[in-house]
């Protein structure tokens, strides 16, 4: 699928870099990870910048598992999978590739926190701004982020992301895998569930796909799941960036 439209009207006023290749530093187009690749536990998300159930996961849920990334019990791995409004998702996803893969992680942190603003900003015309802002705390000036939200090469990478996923099942928002086995959201949402299958792995034990949280534990109700709609919505940025 070739870049939209949008994309390049929506940032026709402002100079182009050839391909964006210069925004950022040490950009790859690797899987971006945290912890320990040896770690017994490993998880995979595959998640939106634009679902607000991913937002609330990564500050209810996420937070909570980082320390068993910081002891080496935890591999995590994040997937990119656009979902409504699409377009503003793969243009979210191109600037915190672009950042370079050092800043990933502390990118997409800042696009979760200021979400609400950046989809408030989006139906009315004016996403390019607030994503402009999120990128000059990076360091990124006009000309790479206009090059950056029009590189075909990321916007492939995402889109073959995102296809793979769809291959294992993903449908839906955030969706994870423990160890390439799927976990039933009531296990994903629920901290001292996801505990007890990364005490599971670490002590050799399997990881179960819905493994019940304690009964000592008040069970977390997850929240409907974001699913790709079958047509994209068009909130277009329509402004440029400004200064």
């Amino acid at each position: 699928m070739k870049l939209s439209t949008w994309l390049f009207s929506a940032f026709a006023g402002l100079a182009v870099a050839a391909c964006g290749q210069n925004a950022g530093s040490g950009k790859t187009l690797e899987p971006m990870t945290m912890g320990d690749p040896n770690a017994p536990a490993k998880l995979v998300e595959y998640a939106s910048v634009t679902c607000t159930h991913c937002a609330n996961y990564h500050e209810e849920v996420f937070q909570q598992l980082k320390p068993r990334i910081e002891a080496g019990e935890l591999y995590y791995e994040f997937r990119e999978f656009p979902t409504a409004p699409e377009k503003l998702a793969f243009a979210g996803f191109k600037l915190v590739r672009c950042a370079g893969d050092d800043r990933y992680f502390d990118v997409m942190d800042d696009l979760f926190a200021n979400q609400i603003d950046i989809l408030t900003a989006a139906q009315q015309g004016k996403a390019a701004g607030e994503l402009f802002k999120v990128a000059k705390k990076y360091g990124m000036n006009e000309e790479e982020f206009n090059a950056c939200i029009q590189n075909q090469e990321i916007h492939d990478h995402i889109e073959a992301v995102m296809t793979e996923g769809q291959k294992l099942g993903v449908n839906s928002t955030p969706s994870f895998f423990m160890n390439d086995e799927k976990l039933a959201p009531n296990t994903a949402w629920d901290v001292a569930a996801m505990n007890l299958v990364i005490d599971e792995l670490n002590n050799g034990g399997g990881a179960p796909a819905a493994t019940p949280a304690p009964e000592t534990t008040e069970a977390v109700e997850p929240p409907a799941d974001e699913t790709t709609p079958e047509t994209t919505p068009d909130p277009v940025p329509t402004s440029t960036p400004e200064e």
